[in-house]
């Protein structure tokens, strides 16, 4: 979106302005309710990363919940780091 602030001549400037100002407000309500869905869908996503984590890794294989998510973090920070040396 553009942040200079423009000045009508004329009241059909005025009014093209507005209706270009609509239209940015629509797409960004787009985006935004587009985002919106996608965060839940991550956040759906987290719960059931947990849940699982929880009840395979964490439980089943002996290690605490806390213990179980410092490996997984581990296990993707070296697939993050050896991802980024393999480019």
């Amino acid at each position: 979106m553009n942040d200079e602030i423009l000045v009508p001549l004329d009241l059909s400037d005025a009014i093209a302005m507005i209706d270009r100002q609509k239209e940015q407000i629509a797409a960004l309500t787009t985006e935004n309710e587009r985002l919106r869905k996608e965060i839940k869908e991550i956040k759906e996503k987290i719960k059931l990363t947990n849940e699982y984590v929880d009840k395979y890794h964490g439980l089943a294989g002996g290690r605490s919940l806390e213990d179980s998510i410092k490996v997984e973090r581990e296990i993707a920070l070296n697939q993050s780091e050896t991802q980024w040396l393999n480019r």
